[in-house]
């Protein structure tokens, strides 16, 4: 089946710089054994693997003893339903090196000679594990899910102490329980929405005590997964003191009541070992 698609393995990617390596773009077969049908076109090589040797191989160039092979496997086959979909995925290079890379596959119609395909587009990941993603206990940190309304599942004893909160007051409640007047609602939902996509982020936000002073801090969003084969779960929010220059860069704070508490930035003890 190979051969009739030797005339065109060179996927052309007219709207998009084919010579970046932040975006890797295959199309393979839908059905076993996964061939690969086509690479990016001005792409050099594919995991250390030159792009010309990919030719008439099959998705297993890529596998090892830490892939999940048969998630790798139903991603693709799902396409041929429309389905779409995104997980980690421990890929292996030329030189037999793991490495967790972030698989998005989605359906492809264009390749000659056949009805289907599979697009898969690899690119970096920024996942921990969620074994891990608690052990630093010197910065403030949440644990928040992927999915909207994105709820909050953890928080450490300095997220308390920094937003003068007990944790019952956050467990179970929609991350925008840690919102504020001040707060930059479109830069919170975007470092959410990096770290949903596979890519940690970091942006200085101004957040609220549970009495509503805003507290600045720099946070940073990480992506979180289970297993380290697997969709992105939950999202690690780290906060760290803000950086004194950053301060023009927020909105200025709402009116406080004149009971409230004064504004405060996040007292920096709470990194010095982060």
């Amino acid at each position: 089946m190979s051969e009739s698609y030797a005339p065109s393995n060179i996927l052309s990617t007219p709207d998009q710089t084919a010579t970046t390596s932040k975006f890797l773009k295959l199309v393979v077969s839908v059905e076993n054994p996964y061939s690969i049908l086509a690479t990016e076109a001005g792409l050099d090589n594919v995991l250390g693997h030159c792009t010309n040797d990919l030719r008439f191989r099959t998705i297993q160039v890529f596998e090892g003893p830490a892939t999940d092979q048969s998630l790798f496997r139903v991603a693709i086959h799902k396409t041929i339903v429309r389905e779409e979909s995104r997980y980690q995925l421990v890929l292996y290079d030329l030189y037999g090196r793991p490495h967790n890379k972030l698989v998005s596959f989605a359906p492809y119609h264009n390749a000659p000679g056949v009805s289907a395909a599979c697009m898969i587009t690899i690119e970096k990941s920024d996942a921990v594990l969620l074994s891990s993603s608690f052990h630093d206990s010197a910065c403030a940190q949440a644990l928040v899910t992927a999915e909207w309304p994105h709820q909050v599942r953890m928080v450490n004893s300095e997220l308390s102490r920094a937003l003068a909160c007990d944790p019952a007051h956050l467990l179970g409640r929609p991350a925008s329980a840690l919102h504020g007047p001040a707060t930059d609602v479109l830069r919170w939902c975007t470092l959410l929405q990096s770290a949903c996509d596979g890519q940690a982020d970091t942006a200085v936000i101004c957040l609220a005590t549970r009495a509503g002073a805003p507290v600045r801090a720099q946070c940073r969003c990480v992506p979180v997964v289970e297993e380290m084969n697997g969709k992105i779960l939950y999202a690690l929010l780290q906060l760290h003191p803000a950086p004194a220059d950053d301060a023009a860069a927020l909105p200025p704070p709402a009116q406080a009541p004149p009971d409230s508490p004064p504004s405060h930035d996040l007292p920096r003890r709470a990194a010095s070992a982060g």
